[in-house]
């Protein structure tokens, strides 16, 4: 997770939100979406979605996958002919159900 490291301590951002292989990050910051300069390879996703399922021992196949892990919540499309997609959002930033709107 080294790449978005900065991105997973930024307290201001929400969300971060990997549309796939060479596109650039998306983070959900402020209420605001922002894209920022940051892209990753497949084997840079590749390598997220593996220390996300060792960290959680939630084995990754195609499809949806889904863990949660310390204060964040992955969710991802796995996908060898589109490309791996994820999104990492903060538990904090999850309303929870009955929290005033």
């Amino acid at each position: 997770l080294a790449k978005i490291d900065s991105l997973l301590n930024d307290s201001a951002v929400q969300t971060i939100e990997c549309p796939g292989p060479g596109k650039q990050i998306l983070v959900y910051k402020a209420g605001v979406i922002q894209t920022t300069n940051l892209l990753l390879s497949i084997e840079e996703i590749n390598n997220i979605m593996k220390e996300i399922s060792e960290k959680t021992r939630i084995p990754i196949i195609s499809g949806i996958f889904k863990a949660a892990f310390g204060d964040f919540i992955t969710t991802a499309v796995i996908s060898d002919f589109v490309g791996t997609r994820f999104m990492i959002q903060k538990k904090s930033a999850i309303q929870q159900p009955g929290a005033a709107v």
